[in-house]
């Protein structure tokens, strides 16, 4: 009898994996503090900054093989705002500056977030293994409406996140969360009383300007502001910016005469105090070009006063007499 002996080799397969490095941030978390209080001016026009954070940082690397960024606020959108988004009280909202840096950006490129329930992938390209780049985060906190808060503002998070599609995987993701809650006053609500200033400089002899920077004597003027409300203890900064009519891309502190003017050799320069000031944009941009401070205005000081005075100065050849005339507008910002 033969006897057949059947030998079954079982094979166990393991699957093999291909381990693939994904890009990762460092840190995966950063925070922005935001400040104890929070003085509002009541004339703060919406749509400007309240406050605005310094900037945190984290560093994206390693193998990023995944082809979007999502970029996703906590929080959903101010209605009438592109970019800023809600938080607990009403009137205050936060946008988010968001720089990604990479190969093909090295100097950064604005990203819009986008709110809790949407999605709108940024596309990353060209990125090679051993790259390493900073990405920079920050936030502002923006008057979208009337404000009465009751209770400290807090402010929700954001996350970066490195992902293939919606709904597909993921690799790294960066957290940035805004810790503290900060109290809020309202200060004084002002109003220009004086919108159109006349000053009269006066007749002045040629021979007061025998010399390149010879001045004439000043006239003194004012702008006035009325103001009302406010919190208890709380001031408010008026900061003007002055913009030259005829020419509004001036910064130099010397006023251009107007075309109907038949002078020539003449400018037109303006003081508050000691300071000769500069002229700059028509903007009430916090940042904007030659913007000064006028002073403090108080809770209960009816009327606010700045004191400013001009003159003529000689500014070139030839000099001649006749009409000497310029305009200048003042734009408001608050803090």
């Amino acid at each position: 009898m033969r006897v057949f002996y059947c030998f079954v080799m079982a094979f166990l397969m393991h699957p093999i994996m291909h381990a693939q490095a994904m890009g990762e941030f460092t840190p995966s978390k950063n925070n922005i503090q935001l400040p104890t209080f929070l003085s509002i001016p009541g004339s703060l026009a919406i749509g400007s900054v309240i406050w605005s954070s310094a900037p945190v940082f984290t560093r994206l690397g390693g193998a990023v093989v995944e082809p979007n960024i999502w970029l996703t606020a906590q929080s959903f959108r101010v209605s009438g705002f592109e970019d800023v988004f809600q938080t607990n009280v009403p009137g205050i909202g936060v946008r988010y500056n968001v720089y990604y840096t990479s190969r093909d950006n090295p100097g950064g490129v604005k990203l819009k977030p986008t709110p809790i329930d949407g999605y709108s992938p940024y596309p990353i390209k060209n990125w090679v293994t051993g790259d390493s780049y900073q990405q920079k985060f920050s936030i502002e906190l923006v008057k979208v409406g009337s404000i009465s808060a009751t209770s400290a503002i807090k402010v929700p998070g954001l996350w970066m996140s490195l992902c293939y599609d919606m709904g597909g995987a993921c690799g790294g993701r960066f957290e940035l969360t805004i810790s503290g809650a900060s109290s809020i006053k309202v200060g004084p609500s002002c109003k220009v009383s004086t919108p159109v200033i006349a000053v009269q400089l006066g007749k002045v002899s040629l021979s007061s300007f025998a010399r390149l920077g010879d001045t004439s004597s000043p006239s003194y003027f004012s702008i006035s502001l009325s103001c009302t409300g406010g919190d208890v203890g709380v001031s408010i900064y008026p900061y003007i910016t002055l913009t030259d009519v005829v020419s509004p891309g001036n910064i130099t502190d010397i006023l251009s005469l107007s075309p109907r003017s038949t002078a020539s050799g003449i400018g037109i320069q303006i003081f508050h105090g000691d300071d000769l000031l500069k002229f700059g944009p028509d903007s009430s941009a916090p940042d904007n070009v030659n913007r000064w401070k006028a002073g403090e205005i108080k809770r209960g000081e009816a009327l606010f006063q700045i004191p400013l005075r001009a003159r003529y100065v000689r500014t070139g050849n030839p000099l001649r007499p006749g009409s000497a005339n310029g305009q200048a507008t003042f734009t408001f910002s608050w803090r």
